[in-house]
């Protein structure tokens, strides 16, 4: 086991607990849980292009394959999914504990969700499902490489995130609607 995510319980910025549309959009998207479960990576691939419903901050890492696959620095806010697609490809496994073992402070000054409003962020998911559709495609991984190609959580967030800037940056907004409809190549 490479990586073992933990639960948390989401907060806010005066450390209330908070139910925010993407944190139950995240839940929504996760397997059926055990109080323990290990994934088959067939199946945890094909979740995780449907959505990545895990905590970065809630990640467990084995160090000893890190320090092999290491982390891509290009990356901002897709660095999880691109770590967990790339382990995967190399046949390690992902595991969860279903323990609420820490809080997970969303606000509206966090570098994520700054980042989140930008195109980076869509460049960077998309980037992530066209190198999982090429893994998948290798695998003969058939929903895998569908769920890549579809990206559909990605797209509904762009398609979202346009219209809420069409105002305020109107090129941007358009950039980000192009690409949400654009197949990844």
């Amino acid at each position: 086991i490479a990586v073992i995510g933990l639960d948390i319980e989401v907060i806010n910025e005066k450390s209330r607990i908070v139910k925010t549309i993407p944190d139950q959009v995240k839940r929504s998207l996760r397997p059926k849980l055990k109080q323990i479960s290990i994934f088959d990576n067939k199946k945890i691939f094909s979740n995780l292009m449907l959505g990545d419903w895990l905590y970065f901050p809630a990640i467990l890492w084995k160090t000893e394959v890190i320090k092999q696959i290491k982390f891509d620095s290009t990356f901002h806010t897709a660095m999880d999914l691109d770590i967990f697609i790339r382990l995967i490809d190399n046949e390690n496994k992902i595991a969860f504990i279903k323990s609420k073992v820490l809080g997970y402070r969303r606000h509206d000054q966090s570098a994520s969700s700054l980042y989140a409003k930008s195109i980076g962020r869509f460049d960077e998911e998309f980037l992530c499902h066209k190198n999982a559709l090429g893994i998948a495609k290798e695998k003969n991984w058939k929903t895998g490489a569908f769920l890549a190609q579809l990206a559909l959580t990605v797209r509904l967030h762009a398609i979202m995130q346009s219209f809420l800037m069409v105002f305020t940056s109107p090129l941007s907004a358009l950039k980000v609607l192009v690409k949400a409809i654009s197949p990844i190549r």
